[in-house]
């Protein structure tokens, strides 16, 4: 389990080296290759007074450049050792020996700091071998809060059990809630001004049952966020002020208290790109923006009775006007299901593309509603098209050709999906 935390600045870095590490390295360099090297020099170690203080060549006995020609063949090995005795042994300069000096010992220090703090390493895990994830939430909000001009800011929990099972974690616990009203106060204030990006990402097990209001928090505090990202909560819409300069959104596995998505359509009016990924608590959902970006699965959203018999021609409703519309494989799977159970008329829809994963388990079926949407859809002009790897390649390509040749206004793009992989595009264009 890993909680990972990044920051962006608007302006400078505050991790940058600080100026006594800077003075310690030049300190090192001074010592290094000017002390040493002059010590070398001066006291005719390796006779180094016969050749220049800071060349990198190899010289002779006498002091001239070695002519490596003399006592290597044209392999470059050496052709006779009585040869290479009767001219000169290679000698180095004092510089090129100190050189050679600090790296054996640079390299030497680094095992020897490993052997050294392994032990002590490994006596201090046996201690304590559980992670104190409420301190890093503290050493989190003391680096924020101590940051100013901070442009984006993501923190969450990744792989999330690491190969533990559910019981063994404790959901009662709040050191993994990242959305605790509490804990966000303790930072958002402080760097708000600046924000532009916001990303949290929570504990699902923790989170799931504990019903939170940053959403709240957020719109109070964050006057030019652009950009707002929030996965794995349940969250409330009760006190969600207006967002006029927000643009992008993304719910993903996300419980929301707003039926109808009234409030994402009073309080977000710049809205621009919507992700609803895994959302689950919606009724009668509703979007009167011009959005130009939108990323529906609606697995999630079926497990309500409301919304059980929730299909594409209702999805189309509820969106008119999208522009860019994306289904993910819950999505085609729901409206896939639902198909023969709708009937009202729809209204002009503005969407232009459409890209979708496809469960094919009866061709006739799945083409019967891709064609449903090219009736539906007149200004629709691509159609990408993604399907599951695990059905038979003749089914494919008879469903490619038949979609081809049924709508040649329509610029077709294929490919295909699997859970776990990522998707993989065979055309472009056709």
């Amino acid at each position: 389990m890993v909680i990972y935390i990044r920051l962006q600045w608007w302006a400078g870095d505050p991790l940058s080296t600080p100026l006594v590490l800077i003075g310690k390295a030049m300190a090192g360099i001074l010592i290094a290759f000017f002390l040493i090297t002059s010590a070398l020099y001066w006291t005719n170690a390796y006779n180094t007074q016969k050749f220049p203080i800071l060349m990198t060549e190899l010289y002779d006995t006498s002091g001239n450049k070695y002519c490596i020609s003399k006592v290597l063949n044209g392999d470059l090995l050496i052709s006779n050792a009585t040869t290479y005795k009767e001219y000169s042994v290679t000698h180095l300069t004092s510089f090129r020996i100190a050189s050679h000096a600090l790296l054996f010992a640079a390299i030497s220090t680094g095992l020897v700091q490993v052997l050294t703090k392994h032990g002590r390493y490994e006596s201090f895990e046996v201690v304590d071998r559980k992670p104190s994830w409420t301190e890093r939430k503290k050493i989190f909000t003391n680096l924020v809060s101590r940051s100013s001009h901070v442009d984006s800011v993501s923190i969450g929990i990744e792989r999330p059990l690491g190969g533990l099972s559910y019981d063994d974690v404790e959901d009662e616990a709040d050191d993994l809630y990242l959305n605790d009203v509490g804990f966000v106060r303790e930072w958002l204030p402080g760097v708000c001004g600046w924000l532009r990006s916001l990303e949290v990402s929570d504990f699902w097990i923790q989170s799931c049952w504990r019903r939170s209001e940053v959403l709240s928090l957020i719109s109070s505090c964050c006057h030019n966020l652009h950009k707002l990202v929030l996965k794995n909560a349940w969250l409330s819409a009760d006190g969600l002020n207006a967002m006029p300069t927000l643009t992008d959104l993304t719910l993903e596995f996300i419980r929301l208290d707003d039926e109808d998505l009234g409030k994402v359509n009073s309080c977000f009016p710049s809205l621009q790109i919507l992700n609803l990924i895994g959302v689950g608590g919606l009724k009668e959902p509703k979007i009167h923006l011009s959005i130009k970006n939108l990323t529906v699965n609606i697995s999630k959203w079926a497990e309500s009775a409301e919304m059980a018999n929730f299909n594409l021609e209702q999805l189309l409703v509820a969106f008119p006007n999208a522009q860019y519309l994306t289904l993910g494989p819950g999505s085609w799977l729901e409206v896939g299901t639902c198909f023969h159970t709708g009937g009202s008329e729809v209204s002009v829809i503005r969407t232009k593309e459409i890209t979708a994963h496809l469960f094919v388990k009866d061709v006739e079926i799945t083409l019967s509603l891709i064609f449903f949407v090219l009736e539906r859809c007149a200004k629709l002009t691509d159609m990408a098209l993604l399907i599951h790897r695990g059905v038979e390649s003749s089914v494919a390509s008879d469903l490619m050709s038949r979609c081809t040749a049924r709508s040649a206004r329509v610029r077709w793009r294929w490919g295909f999906w699997k859970e776990g992989m990522k998707d993989a595009w065979v055309s472009d264009g056709i």
